[in-house]
């Protein structure tokens, strides 16, 4: 009686710590998921912040800001944003979103909604 009572307690116990390590590894991956992600969003915000105030502010008040003009911007974004990312966080929006390039113009245009109308 007693040696099935260990061996259920020695069951339970392996039991036990096999789903605290899933548990462990489930919360780092949440928390990397989090630090990535807050990183990128980082970069681009800075990268819009900084082509607007130095580049769209100032060709809209000189009236040649132009549709053609607004992609090209577009693209300088995601280009100078992407060259701020290292290879492991470029990787990791690959992975998460399949094209980084759809990620990038997302929270470009995300970011310039935001700063249009305040949002912090």
């Amino acid at each position: 009686m007693l040696k099935i009572i260990i061996t259920i307690f020695i069951g339970l116990i392996g039991w036990s710590i096999e789903r605290l390590i899933v548990w462990i590894n489930r919360r780092v991956q949440e928390s990397k998921y989090i630090e990535n992600m807050t990183k990128a969003k980082e970069i681009v915000k800075s990268v819009v912040e900084k082509l607007y105030q130095t580049v769209v502010e100032k060709e809209k008040e000189a009236g040649v800001f132009t549709r053609v003009r607004q992609r090209q911007i577009l693209q300088i974004a995601m280009e100078h944003s992407k060259r701020h990312m290292d290879k492991s966080l470029q990787r990791f929006l690959n992975k998460e979103y399949k094209d980084i390039r759809i990620w990038l113009q997302t929270q470009i245009e995300a970011t310039i909604y935001n700063l249009k109308h305040k949002v912090a």
